[in-house]
């Protein structure tokens, strides 16, 4: 009896303790499982970094030549724009001047035209006036003329109503004295006196 309970007891030792190592295998072996697990993926881990690392590297390589590039490209473009630039103001500042020139003869050319019209309207101007003050001085003359043929057509008209007045009193005393030839000689006196009144 002690002996089955012996064998029995063995049997259960045993079989505690293969179950109890083959549980601390099994944990023994998950743990080198996870142990080597984990060492492979942080290597994989490591060499996918390091590959991502070398392709951000190739790819910040790449495009800071690229980037150069077209730094360098735009410098070029823009030298070329700016020669381009200043090529078409100075033809822009040419074509300027000489418009400016060309307009400034053409009103030069206006205002030299302007100033022979009206020089020559004052020269016309000047002789009018001359012409006029001569008609003037001409018509001043013409009316001292005619004053003075006036004054002395006025006194010639005077001397004539003289002369007519003593041609009729001439006349007056022709007939009178007719008369006085066909008078007595006693009728004489009194007439004279009459005729002496007109003198």
């Amino acid at each position: 009896m002690n002996g089955v309970n012996l064998s029995v007891l063995f049997l259960s030792v045993s079989t505690g303790v293969f179950i109890g190592v083959l549980v601390a295998a099994a944990v023994i072996f998950a743990a080198l499982g996870a142990f080597v697990g984990y060492t492979i993926y942080k290597k994989n881990t490591e060499k996918k970094v390091g590959e991502a690392g070398e392709r951000v590297r190739k790819i910040i390589g790449d495009a800071e030549a690229e980037a150069g590039q077209i730094k360098a490209d735009a410098q070029a473009e823009s030298r070329r724009a700016l020669k381009e630039a200043l090529l078409e103001a100075k033809e822009q500042d040419l074509k300027l001047r000489n418009e400016f020139e060309r307009e400034t003869k053409e009103k030069k050319a206006e205002i030299q035209k302007m100033e022979q019209r009206i020089t020559q309207k004052e020269d016309a101007l000047d002789k009018k006036t001359e012409a006029l003050e001569q008609q003037k001085s001409n018509l001043l003359k013409q009316e001292e003329e005619i004053q003075k043929l006036q004054e002395r057509h006025e006194v010639l008209q005077r001397r004539f109503d003289e002369e007519q007045m003593n041609i009729q009193n001439i006349n007056r005393i022709g007939s009178r004295l007719e008369q006085l030839q066909q008078i007595k000689p006693e009728e004489i006196i009194p007439l004279l006196i009459e005729a002496g009144k007109y003198y």
